[in-house]
């Protein structure tokens, strides 16, 4: 049996949490034979490759159903608004009729169903990320794109100020998650670029973030890690469902809504009950043979 990993083709920019999805699939194959781009699912033609396929699909929704010489596990799957019209098409919807479908969000699971798919909400497998991770050091603070969003350009400082204090913003440093393609042209380097990352978020005392693949892995990882959600309705959907495993802190019509004590940012554990189903899940999809 061969093996296959997601890769991302990007034109001028590239989202660093793609590549911390794959490294999640990344933990459970017993080798890469090779790197598949999500978005030519439909064109692979080769030996049979098994292929995790979490994450968000699709941004060429042309590329649906997937090649036959992929036997697929569907799980941490999300779907965005265009890609629904497609990937669940009166033509496309009898594909996912032949699989369990593992739904990242509460959105994707309804429009699953909707359909007659067999689908359950997993969680995200970022969340198995303690696997290979795990907070030890406790040592930086990190601000990780928070609200990294254009509409938030000259309002970010004045908000982060009010919510944490001058000594917290001094001391954080700050991390972005895009990056340009021509920085990192092959997908070792971008590989390389996501673990490295994961390894400064699992020794840090705090990361703050509007990210959720990075807030995830630091809730997987032990770190303790705190979800600014601006209140885009273009996000939200995507949120649904993990935000609530999150110290999540919303913004609302210049409102700030929490769901945890500033003052002692402890994680919760709501999502410990879904990081054993879902290795159970990726591990008995390699140890089957078919």
């Amino acid at each position: 049996m061969q093996y296959g990993l997601m890769t991302y083709a990007y034109k001028r920019h590239f989202n660093v949490g793609d590549y911390i999805q794959s490294l999640a699939a990344r933990q459970f194959l017993p080798r890469v034979d090779r790197y598949i781009d999500r978005s030519q699912l439909s064109e692979y033609s080769g030996p049979k490759t098994k292929l995790i396929m979490n994450g968000w699909f699709m941004h060429n929704i042309r590329s649906w159903p997937p090649s036959p010489d992929i036997i697929p596990l569907f799980v941490s799957f999300h779907l965005d608004k265009k890609a629904v019209k497609v990937v669940l098409s009166r033509e496309n919807v009898s594909y996912l009729k032949n699989y369990e479908v593992g739904a990242r969000d509460y959105a994707t699971l309804n429009s699953l169903k909707s359909k007659g798919i067999n689908a359950f909400f997993s969680g995200c497998l970022t969340l198995t990320l303690g696997e290979t991770y795990q907070n030890k050091a406790r040592t930086d603070i990190y601000f990780v794109d928070v609200l990294f969003q254009p509409y938030f350009l000259g309002r970010r400082k004045r908000i982060l100020r009010k919510l944490f204090g001058d000594e917290i913003c001094g001391a954080a440093k700050r991390i972005k998650h895009n990056y340009f393609v021509w920085h990192y042209r092959d997908e070792d380097s971008r590989f390389q670029l996501a673990d490295s990352l994961l390894k400064l978020y699992q020794n840090a005392q705090l990361v703050v973030t509007s990210r959720l693949h990075c807030a995830l892995p630091c809730l997987a990882m032990g770190t303790p890690v705190i979800f600014i959600d601006g209140g885009l309705s273009s996000d939200r959907v995507r949120f649904e469902g993990l935000d609530r495993m999150l110290n999540t802190i919303k913004l609302c019509g210049g409102k700030i809504e929490t769901n945890f004590d500033l003052k002692t940012v402890r994680n919760k554990d709501e999502h410990l009950k879904y990081v054993g189903p879902l290795k159970q899940r990726c591990e008995e999809f390699i140890r089957n043979s078919g």
